[in-house]
């Protein structure tokens, strides 16, 4: 542990071996509240990136995106790229260097590798089907000043987004001697579903959107992370939702889950994924819910049928049950959980999973 005193000038972060977004956020949130904390107090502590535990095969893409989501936050408090402590290794480093983290890394000046370290090592060697993705925060138009001109400028990025999704990452669908045809249908769905999320970070996380994108011989794995407002002052902003008046960021994200019928939103992706036999992990601030079929029909159930602005809270939660705390049961694993932690990560993190041999049922 860092001493305040330390963390004036240096603190270190060791983002673990990022296996996930659990595994991110276990190792790193205290560290980053330290931060914030110093911060408030007039400090300006310089974060060094720990990367030394991180190994070739067993780091996710949802852990690596909301790896360089946060520094990308932590970037804009600090007049220069934040230092990154790493064992050089051909793997990891070819695997970096395809998946476009070090191209992204010097565009947005977020990290400062040791001196000569990049290098050595052959590309394009690991699965192809893999890339981050970054959306900047900009020009974004203001919803009350102009609703029609917002709501042409949401769909209009949201298909810009599927459009270069599709054009960029194209390779990610085509057909495989392991899992055959990608149907056209759910390769539709998956591009939609990611835009969807993207643009939510933009317009209600008020934030740049990182995104990764993998297939391998399992599945589509899709993560969108943002280090922006997070969901319960997403919810408070809109009129409509206001006077549900969520009080924690379980509740916030419930209701961010169910809440949106009409119009394409969160509520239809996660029905998309899991209609496909998926799940959809949600994580903002020091909570998550990993939504399985078991869940989430028990979540809309418990929410009724009924408009926004009677939406049965209580009844949803209810379904939901008491957040784990520690480590889920093989149950919760199967059917689906709400979790807590004891410090959080700014803004708000999404991923979702497709198993390719449900064969895109719809």
């Amino acid at each position: 542990m860092v001493t305040a005193t330390a963390a004036a000038s240096k603190l270190p972060i060791n983002v673990g071996p990022l296996t996930g977004l659990g595994s991110f956020c276990l190792y790193t949130a205290r560290a980053l509240k330290q931060f914030s904390d110093l911060y408030m107090e007039g400090e300006r502590p310089e974060v060094v990136w720990d990367l030394r535990h991180v190994e070739p095969t067993h780091m996710s893409m949802a852990g690596l995106t909301a790896f360089l989501s946060v520094a990308h936050r932590l970037r804009q408090f600090t007049d220069h790229a934040q230092p990154a402590r790493v064992v050089w290794n051909p793997e990891i480093f070819a695997f970096w260097d395809d998946i476009s983290l070090f191209r992204i890394s010097q565009q947005y000046d977020l990290l400062k590798w040791p001196e000569g370290i990049i290098g050595g090592y052959s590309p394009g060697q690991t699965n192809p089907n893999t890339e981050l993705l970054v959306v900047p925060y900009e020009n974004v138009p203001d919803r009350t000043v102009n609703i029609d001109y917002w709501k042409t400028w949401k769909d209009s990025v949201r298909q810009k987004f599927k459009e270069d999704l599709l054009l960029r990452c194209g390779r990610l669908f085509q057909p495989s001697r392991r899992s055959g045809d990608f149907p056209q249908e759910l390769l539709d769905n998956v591009a939609v579903a990611c835009a969807e999320l993207v643009v939510n970070s933009l317009l209600w996380g008020r934030s740049t959107a990182f995104v990764g994108l993998q297939r391998s011989g399992k599945g589509i794995t899709v993560a969108v992370c943002d280090s922006g407002v997070g969901f319960i002052t997403s919810i408070r902003g809109q009129s409509k939702l206001r006077a549900m008046n969520s009080k924690d960021h379980a509740e916030a994200l419930a209701i961010g889950a169910v809440v949106n019928r009409r119009e394409y939103g969160l509520r239809r992706v996660i029905n998309t994924v899991i209609k496909n036999g998926g799940w959809v992990i949600m994580s903002s601030f020091d909570t998550e819910i990993h939504w399985k079929d078991s869940l989430w029909e028990r979540a809309k159930a418990g929410a009724g049928r009924i408009e926004e602005s009677a939406l049965d809270l209580k009844g949803l939660m209810n379904a939901i049950g008491s957040p784990v705390r520690g480590k889920p049961t093989l149950d919760d694993r199967e059917s689906g959980y709400c979790k807590a932690w004891d410090y959080g990560l700014r803004g708000t993190r999404i991923t979702f999973e497709i198993p390719l041999s449900t064969g895109g049922r719809f």
